[in-house]
């Protein structure tokens, strides 16, 4: 990685939920989605990019799931937006997980007050911190739990409805973050 002041990118989280993966969480378990089957772009731009991604239908427990993501991404922001649409087979409400992943070496907050995840890692001292953080909205907050290396923040959703969320990232040498 050579430093041009972006940041570094150097996980490979596999199936992990890396910064802001989804899935369904039942009975303690956490059911995800194989990768999209389906896209299209609405919009992009140097400023803006916005595309739909659609998921192939998988089961949790007796039941199949049906997801679809909206994501927007706006230049010069730290924070995209999600707006999920999670359809159950059965109509019934789930569970919506929505994970960082944590390799044993980050801080992570939970803040139920402000209905937020997030983890803070220290790299070194000469290359500072890295984080990532999910806020949901209070009226669909459900909590929080843990899947193998997945921190995750849970949601209610009901069948057939969109809510949004928002993730991102910084890192503490980005000349945009104020230290303190």
């Amino acid at each position: 990685h050579t430093d041009r002041g972006e940041g570094w990118d150097f996980y490979a989280v596999g199936k992990n939920r890396g910064i802001g993966g989804s899935g369904i969480y039942s009975n303690g378990k956490l059911y995800v989605a194989e990768p999209y089957s389906e896209y299209t772009i609405i919009s992009d731009t140097p400023e803006l990019v916005d595309f739909n991604l659609k998921y192939p239908p998988y089961k949790v427990g007796n039941d199949t799931i049906n997801e679809s993501k909206r994501i927007r991404m706006v230049l010069g922001t730290h924070f995209y937006e999600v707006t999920s649409t999670i359809s159950t087979e059965s109509g019934k409400d789930a569970v919506l997980a929505i994970g960082l992943t944590n390799f044993g070496r980050a801080t992570v907050e939970r803040n139920p007050e402000r209905f937020m995840l997030c983890l803070d890692e220290h790299i070194s001292e000469k290359d500072g911190n890295i984080g990532g953080a999910i806020f949901v909205p209070s009226e669909s907050f459900a909590g929080y739990a843990k899947d193998g290396n997945d921190e995750l923040i849970l949601l209610k959703v009901s069948s057939g409805e969109s809510l949004t969320y928002y993730v991102g990232t910084g890192w503490s040498h980005d000349l945009r973050f104020d230290p303190y």
